[in-house]
């Protein structure tokens, strides 16, 4: 995904997702985020989200979760 049309961000900015089954039955996905700031507001709001962002994912890493039902959301 490509942000198009932001306050805060620009140029590069966007998601990239990776999904991979695994032989488990399990898919690994593998998130990547781009944010770049065009302003000074978004410079300042990439600085925070990057540093509450580092935390909350390395706890979150620490638990696998749970596996869906076939055909149900996550």
């Amino acid at each position: 995904m490509t942000t198009t049309d932001s306050k805060a961000w620009g140029g590069t900015s966007g998601h990239s997702y990776t999904l991979k089954r695994q032989r488990d039955g399990t898919t690994e996905v593998d998130a990547v985020v781009v944010r770049v700031g065009k302003n000074i507001k978004g410079r300042l709001l990439g600085l925070v989200v990057g540093t509450v962002g580092k935390r909350t994912r390395s706890r979150s890493s620490k638990r696998p979760s749970r596996p869906s039902k076939p055909g149900t959301a996550a």
